[in-house]
């Protein structure tokens, strides 16, 4: 099977999450520079995974206000920016793995190929998650609680 690099270990650690499934982990951080097995895939999941996360967070937190403020923050909450920001706060772009060219030119640090990684990295957590952990609630939603958790903070 795929090892985990030490980098990625260390993602688990501090997510506090460890993954059933080392494969996905690594998918989710292989960028499509880099190999034809990549993270778009996951990528795509972890969009939805996060528009619903994100609308349950905020229907929660905000329980006395309308559904034109709900949207508006959901709108900044699921911008690219946000999330490439919280992809940044995770420091999940030291993790994400690149070709050599994309290296050179700086992709690491661009806004959107953070955002991708982090939209990558829910969709593997869903998969894990669900695949493995069938008697659990699913989590759908960690990371990205979490994620807020630490901007908040």
């Amino acid at each position: 099977g795929t090892t985990v690099s030490a980098n990625a270990k260390q993602l688990q650690q501090r997510l506090d999450y460890h993954f059933a499934d080392d494969r996905l982990l690594v998918l989710a951080l292989s960028h499509r520079s880099f190999s034809a097995a990549n993270n778009e895939r996951l990528e795509f999941l972890g969009d939805a995974i996060i528009e619903l996360a994100a609308v349950s967070y905020i229907y929660q937190r905000f329980d006395e206000q309308n559904e034109k403020l709900m949207h508006r923050v959901k709108t900044n909450i699921v911008d690219r920016y946000a999330l490439s920001k919280f992809a940044k706060i995770l420091g999940m772009d030291k993790f994400l793995v690149l070709s050599k060219q994309a290296e050179d030119k700086n992709k690491r640090n661009d806004v959107k190929k953070l955002c991708d990684i982090f939209e990558a990295f829910m969709g593997a957590l869903y998969e894990d998650a669900n695949s493995y952990h069938k008697n659990r609630p699913r989590r759908v939603y960690f990371c990205f609680l979490l994620s807020l958790n630490l901007c908040e903070a």
